[in-house]
């Protein structure tokens, strides 16, 4: 396993609104992930995350390289221990369903725990995704802290996962695994891209999808 540190690229544009409009993730971590590894509305291009000053909220946003403006489907884990197990209870799964439509967008959001079970729905047909129009390629979205069951400073592990429109529990694309300390106040967060194998992480991720 190989830890390197994963840096802003510039001074971020400014706090991070959820309103479709994605100029304000310019200068914010990312990590990035290379094109053709997936169907083209499933394979992601970058995952995007960071904070606001004195705000208990992660935000989130993923590009995919290409759109046919069809449905897109995350899954978002967060093993918020660090132990390298997402599977349990106090881990949590954020699922997100992204759909461009002529005019905005519907998103919906809803949070698991580690074993799946349900905790809450965070958005349902909210309008945090580009439209056709604008390319059907960028949705964001947050979630507070206390729904994650985290504390600022708190290190966690994550990576996102988009699965097959047609067979949910089918992994498509998957990201990097993060390791990420969010803060809630002025600063740079601690934050690394943990590099695994790409078959002992996918190994790993189908798991947490069966």
């Amino acid at each position: 396993m190989l830890m390197m540190t994963l840096a802003r690229p510039v001074l971020a544009n400014g706090p991070i609104v959820l309103d479709s409009n994605m100029g304000e993730w310019d200068g914010h971590p990312y990590v990035e992930d290379p094109p053709g590894d997936a169907d083209k509305e499933n394979d992601i291009r970058r995952l995007y995350f960071d904070t606001n000053p004195n705000e208990e909220t992660l935000y989130f946003m993923l590009e995919r390289w290409a759109s046919d403006n069809t449905k897109l489907e995350i899954s978002l884990f967060l093993d918020t221990n660090n132990n390298g197990n997402y599977g349990e209870p106090g881990d949590r799964r954020i699922f997100v369903r992204y759909q461009p439509k002529n005019q905005g967008s519907q998103v919906d959001v809803e949070v698991y725990d580690g074993t799946g079970g349900f905790i809450a729905q965070i958005a349902h047909n909210a309008d945090w995704g580009e439209s056709r129009q604008e390319g059907g390629l960028r949705v964001e979205w947050g979630v507070p802290f206390d729904v994650l069951g985290i504390i600022p400073g708190q290190t966690m592990l994550m990576f996102a996962a988009t699965t097959h429109n047609q067979h949910p529990d089918r992994i498509e694309d998957t990201t990097q695994e993060v390791q990420w300390s969010p803060a809630n106040a002025l600063g740079w967060p601690l934050i690394g891209v943990v590099a695994l194998s790409g078959a002992l992480l996918l190994a790993r991720q189908r798991r947490r999808l069966s």
